[in-house]
């Protein structure tokens, strides 16, 4: 296909544990490459409209590298864009430490070199505070359903625009790209990338050229952490319980209720509802918790294939994370991997691989070195630094402190090396990978759910319960402090409005006698000051809403509640399909899930590896307790989409155009450190 078109894709949405043999088995392996897991040791452009053509270079000599030494040296243009997450924000996540890994790689490149031509363009994540789009952040328009997304492609655009401007196109080698992004980030890195597929890249693959310039181009690599979409309604919009809990319904009443929820069926009498537990657990392979028209692929959003511009593409996805309003959105296209692209399942839930956890949320993260989403942040920076990307190594950042967001303690390496061992380092289809690391995680909450009888809390319960008095304290704080900057923003408005008024009256020809000049000019510079100072203190007050959205909502009630849940749908399966579905096999997500209670409760064979227990207990946080806002059973599988967005399991395809590469491609067992 050539970059210029757009392809009609036949979306499919995969969710990947509930496929024979624990995932898709007829589908090609994820390969995570050795090179890639071995760890090492160690202008203004706002508002601006953005065209479909680029901008034209600037009159004059471009400088050189300083081993240019010619009049005809040609010098390579390196510029990489990253893409925050959603919620997550640089400014205003660094000084409480929860800035994220594509942040900590935008640090990673150091500062901009006009002489060396090497820029970073920094996007901030949908949903913040965003001064130069329009954005205020904090939105539920943004953080719902990624609002001001688009203005941020066209944003990033026009940066990148202006960057290859500096140099007329007879001083240019080559342009070099990176792209980076987490969560939706990564779906706007993906479309951005098809963006510059189609509106700047001439050529084809391996002749790509800028825009009809004849200057080289060349995308060399795309690190995407766990991708997710939902653009538009979400795919947990389905669910009217998701609407209800987010209004406050109780939550604990709300997950019994779809759990158990049943449907009338004339002549029949009472099923299990297609959402309940039993209407998930069995069938043919392929279990939807989110059925229904809404996707999260509106808009910019539409097509999120790896263009074959992108020269390699890493995805790292999260094993733990089961958020209905988080699918992921797999680089593969159906049943195949494009050919730049390697994915590779890490354990840990979302953020457990982008970053942005608080310190010592959920008793996790007590050491700056001792962060899940370091080993991830390690894996994609030495990646980036094989492809060519210029980023700083690891010990020698310009960026103060930067090295201790990188850093892995001892402790974390052995941890992570020993759970990887059990767990598998790759060589198997997507969904048989998510499945071994779901079956350890199943086996260690029931084993903590059971110890709940003997009396045992969970780890760290009090330190919990400090941090998060402590949290409570500091939100109260900055709300008010919150409430005085909005005051100021009232007055400041009211003076700019008045100034405006003022100046409109002296405008008016009705006026008599007319004012003069001077005065006009006086009340326009008045008016022009009150605008200024207006836009000054919604400034100040939309940055410190972004540190204030920032503070971590309690979760250890959650905890428990989930917990129970969990239970209780355990139970459901052990007393069998129920009227319906009978005669029918269950599901291999829900019998890995059966199989870890009926250990742990009924042979009392469950997990009793420490190393296992304490890996769960120490570093992979609870992404369902933290966020509580939808209708997420603890039971329910992932739903994952693959190449689009029609809500057909995958495993309903046949599997038979895998490509054999992809199938072919296994791993030995890999350790890091």
């Amino acid at each position: 296909m050539h970059p210029g078109t757009v392809a009609s894709v036949h979306r499919v949405k995969e969710h990947t544990m509930d496929t024979p043999g624990s995932g898709d088995q007829n589908s090609p392996a994820y390969a995570p490459p050795a090179t890639v897991l071995a760890l090492a040791a160690q202008g203004d452009a706002r508002g601006a409209p953005v065209s479909a053509t680029p901008l034209p270079s600037r009159i004059g000599r471009a400088r050189t590298s300083p081993h240019c030494v010619t009049a005809v040296c040609k010098i390579p243009l390196w510029i990489s864009v990253f893409f925050d997450g959603t919620g997550n924000n640089r400014d205003a996540d660094e000084s409480s430490h929860r800035d994220s890994n594509v942040a900590r790689l935008f640090r990673s490149q150091g500062r901009d070199d006009s002489t060396a031509a090497k820029f970073a363009i920094y996007v901030p994540g949908i949903g913040t505070y965003f001064r130069e789009i329009g954005d205020p952040g904090n939105t539920t328009r943004g953080m719902a359903f990624a609002d001001y997304g688009q203005k941020r492609l066209d944003w990033a655009l026009r940066e990148v625009d202006l960057r290859v401007a500096r140099y007329p196109a007879g001083k240019l080698k080559e342009i070099n790209l990176a792209l980076f992004g987490f969560s939706r980030g990564a779906a706007l890195a993906r479309a951005f990338a098809r963006t510059l597929a189609e509106q700047r890249a001439s050529g084809n693959v391996g002749a790509w050229t800028w825009s009809n310039t004849g200057v080289p181009l060349r995308l060399r690599f795309m690190g995407l952490f766990d991708t997710v979409a939902s653009v538009g309604l979400p795919a947990s919009a389905d669910s009217v319980l998701s609407a209800r809990i987010a209004a406050g319904t109780n939550l604990g009443r709300a997950l019994r209720n779809r759990s158990t929820r049943t449907v009338m069926i004339r002549g029949v009498g009472p099923r299990p509802a297609p959402v309940s537990v039993r209407g998930l657990a069995y069938g043919a392979p392929g279990a939807d918790p989110t059925p229904g028209n809404p996707d999260g692929h509106a808009a910019w959003a539409g097509n999120l294939r790896v263009p074959r511009l992108v020269e390699h593409c890493l995805h790292l996805v999260a094993a733990h994370e089961q958020r209905n309003s988080f699918p992921l959105d797999s680089v593969r296209n159906g049943n195949t991997y494009p050919g730049n692209c390697v994915e590779m399942v890490l354990p840990g839930v979302h953020s457990d691989l982008g970053g942005g956890y608080a310190p010592g949320f959920q008793g996790r993260i007590k050491s700056h070195d001792a962060a899940l989403s370091n080993i991830a942040l390690r894996i994609m920076h030495k990646a980036s630094l094989d492809k060519g990307v210029p980023l700083e190594e690891i010990g020698r950042f310009s960026w103060r402190g930067l090295d201790q967001g990188f850093e892995a303690s001892p402790t974390l390496l052995e941890h992570w090396n020993y759970y990887m061992a059990n767990a598998g380092n790759g060589g198997r289809p997507l969904g048989q990978g998510i499945l071994a690391h779901m079956r350890l995680y199943f086996a260690w909450r029931f084993q903590r759910i059971k110890g709940y009888a003997s009396g045992n809390l969970i780890p760290d319960e009090a330190n919990i319960r400090q941090q998060e008095q402590h949290d409570a304290r500091k939100e109260a704080q900055m709300a008010q402090e919150l409430a005085q900057l909005k005051r100021q923003v009232d007055l400041a408005r009211a003076r700019s409005s008045a100034a405006n008024s003022i100046l409109r009256d002296m405008q008016s020809p009705s006026v008599y006698p007319p004012v003069s000049r001077q005065e006009l000019d006086t009340a326009r510079a008045k008016a022009d000051e009150a605008k200024r100072a207006l836009e000054e203190a919604e400034h100040k007050h939309n940055q410190h809403q972004a540190r204030w959205a920032g503070v971590p909502a309690p979760s250890l009630s959650n905890i428990y509640v989930y917990d129970q849940q969990l239970l209780a749908d355990a139970r459901i399966l052990q007393s069998g399909p129920g009227f319906g579905s009978i005669g029918q096999p269950m599901r291999p997500h829900y019998a890995a899930l059966l199989a870890a209670y009926e250990a742990e409760f009924v042979h009392n064979a469950g997990l009793r590896d420490q190393k296992i227990i304490d890996f769960f207990d120490r570093y992979v946080h609870d992404s369902l307790a933290g966020f509580a806002k939808d209708a997420t059973l603890p039971s329910d599988p992932r739903a994952i989409y693959m190449g689009g967005d029609n809500e057909i399991p995958y495993a309903s395809n046949s599997g038979q155009e895998q490509e054999p590469q992809y199938a072919a491609r296994h791993e030995p067992a890999l350790s890091v450190g």
